[in-house]
């Protein structure tokens, strides 16, 4: 679930595929976690990785690197666009508190 004040604030992030791909990714870790047999690692990471090939933000991602790069490379732009927007929401709340 999306915090609702990171998406109003993020604005043009809100029609882009970063949120889409952190919730793959969360569904991956979901699945690695919560199921005994899970398949095939890669079988997993497919949807997130559909995801992120088609975002002009990480087009910095070299698609015909191994997977393990592909997966550090996406994870790593997701990071810095959360942390980012982290830090906006940050000082929003510190310069206009809630009553």
């Amino acid at each position: 679930m999306q915090e609702p004040l990171a998406e109003a604030i993020a604005g043009h992030f809100n029609e882009s595929s970063i949120w889409q791909a952190a919730e793959a990714l969360n569904s991956v870790r979901n699945k690695l976690v919560h199921i005994t047999e899970p398949a095939a690692t890669p079988e997993l990471l497919q949807p997130f990785f559909v995801i992120c090939a088609n975002e002009s933000r990480f087009s910095r991602v070299n698609e015909d690197s191994p997977p393990e790069l592909r997966l550090f490379g996406y994870i790593s732009h997701i990071w810095i666009i959360f942390d980012a927007l982290h830090d906006v929401v940050r000082v929003c709340r510190e310069k206009m508190p809630l009553p």
